[in-house]
C-alpha cells in the first residue's frame, strides 16, 4: 500500500512539475509556467475565471510529493494547471512575456482573494501517485477509471439541475413510451447521440419532414402518434447504425441532403392529423391541446409561399432519371424570389418531363411526348385515379391548372414567359401553383 497524507500547504511551497507530461521538460519554474501558458492560454484564463467565481474544485485534490533537493518545497504531480492559474493570479508578472495574457491576468487579479493554503494529497514516494494519476487521465480502463457521461447522460444531468428537458430527450422519452415503436428500436435509444439528434430536430426543414415543431422548448406535433414516430424511428436507426454521422448533418446543406434519404414510409401522412397539437412528452389522448405559447402569443403557421424555393424541402421525390432529378434538385435549392424567370421555365419543363416519363413507362397508346400538355396531364390524371393511386379530390389542383388558358402550364402562358418581354411571372403565384399540383407530381414519381 502506498503512503500518503492530506495536508494544507501554502501556494509558495508548491512547484510546477518541470517534467509535466503536458509539455517537454522545462528548465525552471518560470519556463514551466511560460510553456503552460503557451500551450493552454485560453484554457488557463478560463480556469482562473472559474476559480475566482467558485473557488477550487473540492472534488479534485492537488497531488504532490516532497522535493528531495529543497526541504519545505513540494513538486505538483497532479493539478499543474490550477496551480499555474493561482500563481499568476497572485503575481501577473509571471505572464509578462505575453502582453495580452499579462493584461488579462492583471484584470483578473483585482477580484482574486489569495488562498491561505491549498488542500493537497502528499505522497512520500512520487511513484506511488502514478497509478492514480494514470487512472484519471487514461480513460475508463474497463470501469476502473472514470466512466464518462455520454451526451444523453449529460443532458439528463442538465435537466435535473436546470429543470428543462432538452428537446432530444423529449423525443427519446416519447419513443421509449410509444406502443408504435418496436422493442428493437427502443433497445437502441440509449445509444442515440443527443447532440446529433438535437441538431436534426432543431432544423426547420427536418421538422417539416418529421411532422414536429419546437415551441418554447417543447416538441409539438399535430399528427397521430402512429405517424409521428415514422421519421423519428428512421433517424434513430441512422444515428445508432452510424450510417449518419455528424459530418452528414453538420450544416443546413448537409441536412437537406439527408432529407433526400427519407422514403414515403418514413414521413407522416398528411391526411392523418389530429384536431389539436400535442406535446410528445405525453400521449395525444392525455395531452392538453397546445394552442398558445408560454409568452401568451398565439403561434401562427408561416404561409406556404414564405419558403425560398419553389418545391418545399419536405417534398421528397425519388427520380431515377438523372436529368429530371437534376431539374427537381435545382427547383428545391434555387431561390424562386431571386430567379423567378428561370424557376417559371424550369417548373414547366419539370412538369412536362414528369408526365412524359409516366406516359412512356405506362405505355399510353393514344399519348406520346408530342401530344399537347393539357391532354397528357388529363390522361395521366385519369390513369392515376382509375388505378386508385390518387383520389379525384386530390386531382382538382392539376385539372384546374391544365384547363385554365391563363395558368402557367398552358401553352399561352408558357410562350408569354419565354417570348413576351412585358409578361412577368410572380414568385408567390408560382409557389401556390406548385402547392396545387404537388400531390399529382408525387403520385407520378411514386408509380414510375
Amino acid at each position: 500500500m502506498s503512503e500518503w497524507s492530506r495536508q494544507d500547504l501554502s501556494l509558495s511551497s508548491l512547484e510546477l512539475n518541470t517534467q509535466n507530461p503536458r509539455f517537454e521538460i522545462a528548465g525552471d519554474q518560470r519556463e514551466a509556467i511560460k510553456t503552460m501558458l503557451n500551450e493552454q492560454s485560453d484554457k488557463i484564463i478560463n480556469l482562473a475565471e472559474d476559480i475566482i467565481k467558485f473557488g477550487l474544485n473540492p472534488s479534485e485534490s492537488t497531488i504532490v510529493s516532497p522535493n528531495e533537493k529543497a526541504k519545505g518545497l513540494y513538486v505538483v504531480l497532479e493539478g499543474n494547471r490550477r496551480i499555474t492559474a493561482l500563481k499568476i493570479l497572485e503575481n501577473p508578472n509571471l505572464a509578462s512575456h505575453d502582453k495580452t495574457l499579462f493584461k488579462k491576468f492583471k484584470e483578473l487579479a483585482v477580484g482574486y482573494k489569495k488562498a491561505n493554503s491549498i488542500s493537497c494529497i502528499v505522497f512520500n514516494n512520487p511513484d506511488d501517485a502514478n497509478k492514480w494519476i494514470k487512472l484519471k487521465h487514461t480513460g475508463e480502463n474497463d470501469g476502473v477509471g472514470t466512466v464518462r457521461w455520454n451526451t444523453q447522460q449529460q443532458a439528463r444531468f442538465e435537466e435535473s439541475v436546470g429543470g428543462n428537458t432538452a428537446e432530444a430527450l423529449q423525443v427519446i422519452d416519447f419513443l421509449k413510451k410509444s406502443s408504435y415503436v418496436s422493442e428493437d428500436v427502443k433497445s437502441k435509444l440509449g445509444k442515440v447521440p443527443a447532440t446529433n439528434l438535437e441538431r436534426i430536430i432543431k432544423d426547420r426543414n427536418m421538422q417539416s419532414i418529421l411532422g414536429i415543431t419546437i415551441e418554447d422548448g417543447r416538441v409539438i406535433t399535430d399528427f397521430e402518434e402512429s405517424e409521428v414516430v415514422k421519421g423519428l424511428i428512421k433517424v434513430v436507426n441512422d444515428l445508432t447504425s452510424r450510417s449518419i454521422k455528424v459530418k452528414d448533418i453538420y450544416t443546413k446543406k448537409d441536412r437537406e441532403k439527408y432529407i433526400e434519404s427519407f422514403g414515403r414510409g418514413d414521413i407522416p401522412s398528411k391526411g392523418k392529423k389530429v384536431p389539436s397539437k400535442w406535446e410528445v412528452v405525453a400521449s395525444p389522448k392525455n395531452s392538453a391541446p397546445v394552442a398558445v405559447s408560454r409568452s401568451g402569443r398565439k403561434k401562427s403557421n408561416p404561409l406556404s409561399t414564405s419558403r425560398a424555393s419553389l418545391i418545399p424541402k419536405d417534398c421528397i421525390l425519388k427520380i431515377p432519371e438523372k436529368r429530371i432529378n437534376k431539374v427537381y434538385q435545382e427547383l428545391k435549392s434555387i431561390s424562386c424570389d431571386e430567379y423567378v424567370n428561370a424557376v417559371a421555365v424550369l417548373m414547366r419543363v419539370f412538369v412536362e418531363l414528369s408526365v412524359d416519363t409516366y406516359i412512356e413507362r405506362k405505355k399510353f397508346l393514344k399519348l406520346n411526348s408530342d401530344s399537347k400538355l393539357q391532354l397528357k396531364i388529363n390522361g395521366v390524371a385519369d390513369h392515376l385515379e382509375q388505378n386508385g393511386v390518387i383520389r379525384k379530390q386530390e386531382l382538382k389542383g392539376i385539372r384546374a391548372s391544365s384547363g385554365n388558358i391563363h395558368h402557367m402550364l398552358s401553352a399561352n402562358t408558357f410562350n408569354a414567359y419565354v417570348h413576351n418581354k412585358s409578361f412577368n411571372p410572380v414568385s408567390s403565384d408560382l409557389k401556390t401553383n406548385w402547392d396545387n399540383i404537388q400531390l399529382f407530381i408525387e403520385a407520378i414519381w411514386n408509380q414510375v
